[in-house]
C-alpha cells in the first residue's frame, strides 16, 4: 500500500456567467433566502447578525458583478448568499466547471438559456 504525504487535491470548481438587471430589487430578493443555511451562515460569519451590514455587504456583491467584476469566492463575504440569490432569481446564463487537471474547457450557452435571461430582462423593464 503506497501513501502520499505530500499535498494532494482532486477538487473542482464552478464558475457562473450571470447577468444582473439594473432594477434588481436586492432587499426583495434577500428575503427569499432568509430560511436558507447560506443566508444564516452569512449572516453570522460575515455580520455578526446584523441584518442591515448584511444587506449592504450583498449590494456592494451585486453592484460589483453590474460593473462587470469577478467575484472569487475565498475573497468575498456573503458569497454563498450572493449565489443563492442568483439561483433564487435565475440570473445565471451559464456554468463551466473547472477542474484541477489544469485542462481547459470550452463551453457553449444555449440559445434558450439567452433567451430566457432576455425574457427576465424585459419583464423587469415592464414593472418599472
Amino acid at each position: 500500500m503506497k501513501i502520499k504525504l505530500d499535498f494532494v487535491t482532486n477538487s473542482s470548481s464552478t464558475c457562473y456567467i450571470v447577468m444582473i438587471p439594473e432594477n434588481l430589487d436586492i432587499a426583495k430578493s434577500v428575503v427569499k433566502i432568509q430560511n436558507t443555511n447560506e443566508y444564516e451562515e452569512d449572516l453570522d460569519e460575515y455580520c455578526h447578525g446584523n441584518e442591515t451590514e448584511f444587506l449592504e455587504t450583498i449590494t456592494r456583491n451585486f453592484s460589483a458583478l453590474q460593473n462587470g467584476e469577478q467575484l472569487y469566492g475565498d475573497e468575498t463575504e456573503c458569497m454563498y448568499s450572493t449565489q443563492e440569490i442568483i439561483f433564487e432569481e435565475k440570473l445565471a446564463v451559464a456554468s463551466v466547471d473547472i477542474s484541477s487537471d489544469g485542462g481547459g474547457i470550452l463551453a457553449g450557452i444555449k440559445m434558450k438559456d439567452i433567451q430566457n435571461i432576455q425574457k427576465r430582462f424585459e419583464e423587469d423593464e415592464d414593472k418599472t
